[in-house]
């Protein structure tokens, strides 16, 4: 089986200058009130930060899985800004994904810019209950999550792998440490997502694949849109609530950005305007569903 690529894992006036050590799409992260670790949306295409007011809660992050980039600011079908050199058009630069259409080491995960969370703490991914497939609409059904043992009933069930290469403290030695979706309920632990000061790209595939070994299967019968759904944790914080990778393998923008909304709608809707459906209100790709061939 594959195994990741070593990983190198609100005001309006002008704000600091943050550094970045590349633009590419993020899970910002941050500690409420109550000390609950919190998810947020960062600005359009994750590019720079300019100000505290463009980051809002949110808890669905969409994405393909192939290198088609941040999903949720390309159907804003604006063209990329430019920060410096070269410009951002319309992928994350020349930082890519590994091009397979079905892993990802985006988003990254980062500590919101403008936090007032000073530990130098390490904040850990787990995977929460079975992966969920999007059944597109049909004539007799509306759009659907359906837990992937009811999806794919009868054949061998997908799974993901979510994983990040660490260092032992004590010998001194790398090694890749993940975590496999369960087929229930269960939270699993994968690994760790990012330390403050610090950013990290945790890799996330999905099995079986091409690249299985003597596979046999009909690859085609995995391909779609996937939401998987995840926790931070650290040390002493509450855990955050579970947020949603939207994951398209082999599907077309407008799937995902219809799978992307009905996430939002359905499991993690937020009061805040960071929401998907608020995000993308402005994008014609949103204005309406409608039933559609792969």
């Amino acid at each position: 089986m594959r195994r990741a690529f070593i990983i190198a894992m609100g005001c309006l006036m002008a704000a600091p200058a943050i550094s970045r050590a590349h633009f590419g799409q993020r899970v910002w992260v941050d500690v409420g009130a109550t000390n609950q670790i919190q998810t947020y949306i960062g600005p359009p295409g994750d590019g720079p930060p300019l100000s505290a007011g463009q980051f809002s809660l949110g808890r669905v992050f969409a994405r393909d899985m192939g290198d088609n980039a941040d999903i949720n600011y390309t159907a804003l079908l604006k063209p990329y800004p430019t920060y410096g050199s070269p410009s951002l058009i319309p992928s994350d630069g020349d930082v890519d994904d590994d091009g397979l259409s079905y892993a990802t080491d985006f988003p990254g995960y980062e500590l919101k810019p403008f936090s007032s969370f000073a530990s130098s703490a390490t904040f850990n991914l787990s995977i929460v209950g079975q992966p969920l497939y999007y059944e597109k609409a049909t004539l007799t059904s509306p759009a659907q999550f359906l837990p992937v043992s009811t999806a794919f009933a009868g054949k061998i069930l997908p799974y993901f792998t979510v994983g990040a290469t660490v260092r032992d403290p004590i010998t001194g030695i790398n090694y890749f440490q993940e975590g496999r979706s369960p087929t229930d309920g269960s939270v699993v632990f994968a690994c760790p997502a990012f330390s403050v000061g610090g950013h990290g790209h945790p890799d996330v595939s999905l099995f079986p694949n091409v690249d299985d070994p003597g596979s046999a299967l009909d690859i085609t019968d995995y391909q779609g849109v996937y939401a998987l759904g995840l926790r931070l944790d650290a040390p002493g914080l509450l855990s955050s609530q579970t947020f949603y990778e939207v994951l398209g393998n082999e599907a077309s923008q407008s799937e995902i950005l219809d799978a992307a909304r009905l996430a939002n709608d359905t499991f993690a809707a937020v009061p805040e305007p960071g929401s998907v459906g608020l995000l993308l209100a402005g994008s014609c790709l949103l204005m309406r569903r409608r039933p559609r061939n792969k």
